[in-house]
């Protein structure tokens, strides 16, 4: 049986699995209640990620050839419900909400840039839905079937890709009233990714039907030579995804680390594979070398990143802790001239195991004798000195270097 096909609960939990089993579960939360106000749910699952809000109904309702009946059942009652959900969470200054690991939390309205109303639908005998409910005096919601929806959070698995295509399709949907296609939820995805993340300009006609005739978009995506080298290329960059989830927020107490976990998920695909592919680079160089240490510094956007291989044989956590110190400090004061600045160092050795991490938000008023002593230290062990650059190009697809 489809582990999908199932009623009520069943169905809630099964969108909730599939959306903490992927990278969001520290920022996930299934039938929230208002803890503080008239203590009734929410919606079935919210997600609250850096400023990012999504409002998520799950609905399972058996078709059974009546779609009038089916759109009355499923799409207008969602949309009510999310429409009433947004309009509880914009009234409020802030709403406390229960998490199952973190316990309570408060989204205030402030921290609030966006808000997303999603319908996931789980009936696979449907062939024809609607794939956004607009009404113009409320928000759009996107509409999904469970599978079609499954598939999405799979290719676009970082927190950032899942964003920007659901900013770009609510933007297409939102600018054409009527929308049909000659095609699937996945083909217009497929559509999206092989047009350079946008849709194409065409798409954005002012007219009273648009018909996007896109069938079989998906297969030829999915099966394409230069797909299957991009994920191939993409296997690397989840050894981020793995040290968020297995040990950055197992200490979700930390606020650093909270903040660490966030930078590192809000990286894309690609630049989470720069990131590991620079880092397994320089361990693969220097992996013969005794008590040897082996550094690569960079930055995207305003982050800095000093990535440190240590040697087997002298890697201990004391050793870790004052690398992490120095080289925060140290790119602080050489690449950001001791201006405010954010630094994240990964240290590990050949085996990758362990992995020590830091995440440094350095402001301006650091002692001037403290950064004198860091600048002693760098030079002393020629951190951050004589530095060489290199430059390498990175492609989304391999193929087309």
């Amino acid at each position: 049986m489809n582990k999908f096909n199932k009623k009520g609960k069943e169905a809630e939990e099964a969108t909730y699995e599939l959306l903490t089993s992927s990278y969001l579960s520290h920022w996930t939360f299934i039938n929230p209640m208002d803890v503080d106000g008239d203590k009734k749910e929410i919606c079935d699952i919210l997600i609250f990620f850096d400023g990012h809000l999504f409002l998520i109904s799950v609905k399972n309702y058996a078709f059974k050839g009546d779609h009038e009946k089916f759109f009355r059942k499923v799409i207008e009652k969602s949309s009510r419900q999310l429409h009433g959900a947004e309009r509880k969470i914009t009234n409020r200054d802030n709403i406390k909400i229960i998490h199952e690991e973190r316990g309570e939390v408060v989204i205030k309205k402030e921290e609030i840039t966006d808000i997303y109303l999603i319908t996931v639908f789980h009936n696979d005998d449907l062939e024809y839905y609607p794939i956004h409910d607009l009404k113009k005096e409320d928000k759009p919601i996107s509409i999904f079937l469970q599978s079609y929806f499954e598939k999405v959070v799979s290719e676009f698995d970082t927190t950032s890709d899942l964003i920007d295509y659901l900013i770009k399709r609510h933007n297409l949907l939102s600018n054409n009233e009527n929308v049909s296609l000659n095609g699937n939820e996945l083909d217009l995805a497929a559509v999206y990714l092989t047009n350079a993340r946008e849709f194409p300009s065409e798409y954005y006609q002012k007219v009273d039907h648009v018909l996007l005739d896109i069938s079989d978009e998906w297969n030829k995506y999915d099966q394409n030579e230069q797909t299957r080298l991009k994920r191939l290329a993409d296997k690397p960059s989840y050894f981020i995804d793995w040290l968020v989830e297995e040990f950055i927020l197992k200490n979700y107490s930390n606020p650093a680390n909270t903040k660490l976990a966030e930078v590192l998920l809000n990286l894309d695909r690609l630049m989470r594979r720069v990131i590991t592919d620079s880092l397994f680079e320089l361990i693969d160089k220097h992996k013969e070398k005794k008590e040897f240490i082996a550094r690569r510094v960079f930055s995207i956007d305003d982050h800095y990143y000093a990535l440190i291989y240590v040697s087997n044989d002298i890697l201990q956590s004391d050793l870790a802790e004052w690398l992490c110190e120095t080289l925060a400090v140290g790119t602080h004061i050489y690449f950001a001239d001791k201006k405010s600045s954010n630094h994240i160092v990964l240290i590990t050795n050949q085996k990758i195991q362990p992995v020590y991490y830091a995440y440094w938000g350095i402001g301006e008023e650091l002692d001037e004798s403290y950064l004198e002593e860091i600048e002693k230290r760098c030079k002393e062990y020629g951190f951050l000195q004589n530095l060489k650059g290199f430059k390498k190009h990175y492609s989304e697809y391999p193929s087309d270097i």
